[in-house]
């Protein structure tokens, strides 16, 4: 068989095939043909754990959580944290792991828009890569892009969106996260979610919610893109207005007040100072 002896006693013995205290041949014993054939043949094609990122594709922490969650196995699970040629992967297994990831998708040369590999939309997603995973197997994904066979796992492509969805880590329509609006209007966090419940006139909101993301465990809020654009279009800071001077914000506050201008919300409580354009 191309196997040590020694080898073959050891790895019967740890798959439960012969008593645990056998370490040595013993021509004597007799075990069942065929499952110890299939193990053995297993063994011969086992490649140890570190190999495997360079098998098929992935990183050493996909590996990881693939023989975590059960997506690979290794020839013989025995619990024990040590090293041994039984706790190695089947090649066949692993081929078979990426012709299963490939089952249901369509080959492509150019990608389409929002489409990613799995690693990269957990990681937009801030979740496990097996939740991922596991969509794509179970063909719970209908939009599924192929590259090149070569790729291997990363030839999967899948999109953000449609992920989001199903692992509920995004609601609504999408739209801008808090954080990329507060860079767009240059305010705080803080001053985005304010601008989401503040009242502009006849129970209207300046900001609307449009959906809702998880992230770091937590669904947070996603800001309408067409609300922001409007915003910018009706409101302005005090530091953007015309004739503002740093050294003396209190001159132009002045001048405004002078004319019957003054905050749309307390500045106190948005942590921002904001005016009408059309007041100007």
């Amino acid at each position: 068989m191309g196997v040590h002896p020694k080898t073959v006693a050891n790895i019967l013995s740890q798959s439960g095939m012969l008593p645990k205290d056998v370490y040595q041949a013993d021509s004597r014993r007799t075990v069942e043909a065929e499952p110890a054939e299939e193990l053995i043949a297993k063994l011969k094609r086992a490649i140890p754990v570190a190999k495997i990122p360079e098998r098929i594709g992935c990183t050493r922490p996909q590996v990881a959580l693939l023989l975590e969650k059960g997506f690979l196995r290794t020839v013989v699970e025995d619990g024990e944290n040590r090293t041994a040629r039984y706790k190695g992967v089947d090649v066949d297994d692993l081929d078979q792991l990426i012709v299963e990831m490939r089952r249901f998708g369509e080959e492509i040369r150019v990608p389409s828009k929002g489409m990613n590999d799995i690693g990269h939309v957990a990681k937009a997603l801030n979740v496990s890569s097996m939740e991922v995973l596991s969509l794509v197997l179970q063909a719970q994904v209908e939009h599924v892009e192929l590259l090149s066979e070569k790729l291997k796992f990363n030839s999967v492509l899948i999109s953000v969106q449609e992920v989001a969805y199903k692992l509920g880590a995004r609601t609504g329509d999408g739209g801008m996260t808090v954080s990329a609006t507060s860079k767009a209007l240059g305010v705080s966090a803080e001053t985005v979610e304010f601008l989401l419940i503040a009242e502009e006139g006849k129970g209207e909101t300046p900001l609307k919610v449009s959906g809702r993301v998880r992230h770091m465990g937590v669904m947070r809020n996603l800001v309408d893109q067409d609300s922001v654009t409007r915003f910018k279009e009706r409101y302005r800071k005090l530091s953007s207005i015309e004739g503002y001077w740093g050294g003396d914000p209190n001159r132009l506050r002045t001048n405004l007040q002078a004319r019957g201008v003054f905050p749309v919300w307390n500045p106190a409580d948005a942590n921002a100072e904001f005016y009408r354009i059309a007041d100007i």
